[in-house]
């Protein structure tokens, strides 16, 4: 049979909720998709795995440990990333909420496991256009983190850029810029192999600047972290993030008009391999394809 034919009979097991068949259907699909090529299918066989491995180790831990037990929480999170690789993301705040409520009453409300459970659950929130409840549940957890480690450790920092990101996406750039200076300044500045969060912040600066209409001084800033991505990394999605911010400044500014569109495609390329989880950043590139493309 073909991986196509075989991720639908996993579906079809794993929504009777036949844990054992599902998870080896899925082995015979990830087995068929990455012996034929077929990337969109292997990766949903993987996540789909760790939905299905999840729910099961959540039932024993349930039994085991009661109903509130941190290791409950930690499987709800592991099932709740598994909803949001798949795209059903109104099902993963559900289990980030009930794991948010284990963590703050079993381990009080300033532990940092709690900080990273909010922040779980804040960007399911981003991935459903809704950063109004995001934003006070990233402050939360920037407030828990500088409580623990101080306003310059590097968890600090992410979550400083988790809260000035999501005040971007909000339409308050103006409010974001100097948090991400901020983030930028702290970070260490490794010339060859920048972190990742440093790459991050530069790219949401540079979008912060498109944001209010300074694209000259976005396009330094996005080529710079777009430079710093592998377009084969793990995280082709930030790829994508980067090189449509950048197709859109060069765009703003009137420069290299084919170089934009390249960019684009490109990022269009790679949010298709995961269409359910980008719906909205899909949509986003094929409306200024229509209108940019001679």
């Amino acid at each position: 049979m073909t991986a196509e034919v075989l991720i639908e009979n996993a579906r079809f097991l794993e929504s009777r909720g036949d844990a054992a068949a599902a998870d080896q259907a899925l082995i015979e699909t990830l087995l068929a998709a990455q012996a034929g090529g077929h990337a969109r299918v292997a990766a949903e066989a993987l996540v789909r795995r760790v939905r299905v491995q999840g729910s099961a180790a959540l039932d024993i831990r349930r039994q085991a440990l009661g109903q509130e037990h941190v290791r409950v929480a930690m499987s709800l999170t592991d099932i709740a990333n598994a909803l949001s690789g798949l795209g059903r993301f109104e099902e993963a705040v559900a289990s980030f909420e009930q794991a948010v409520q284990i963590f703050e009453h079993k381990l009080g409300p300033d532990s940092p496991f709690l900080a990273i459970a909010l922040s779980n659950l804040a960007a399911a929130h981003i991935r459903q256009s809704r950063a109004g409840q995001a934003l006070p549940l990233y402050q939360r957890a920037l407030d828990i983190q500088r409580q623990h480690h101080g306003a310059e450790h590097p968890r600090a920092l992410q979550a400083t850029f988790n809260l000035a990101e999501t005040l971007r996406r909000s339409g308050r750039a103006e409010q974001a810029i100097p948090q991400l200076q901020r983030v930028i300044r702290h970070m260490p500045q490794q010339v060859e192999t920048p972190s990742s969060l440093l790459t991050d912040a530069r790219t949401a600066l540079g979008e912060a600047y498109l944001d209010l209409g300074f694209a000259q001084r976005a396009v330094p800033l996005l080529t710079e972290s777009l430079a710093a991505r592998p377009e084969a990394g793990r995280r082709p999605d930030l790829w994508a993030k980067n090189a449509f911010a950048l197709a859109r400044a060069f765009q703003a500014l009137d420069q290299e008009p084919q170089q934009a569109l390249e960019l684009a495609r490109s990022a269009l390329d790679r949010y298709r391999h995961r269409p359910a989880s980008y719906r909205a950043e899909i949509e986003a590139i094929e409306r200024w394809l229509k209108l940019c493309e001679p």
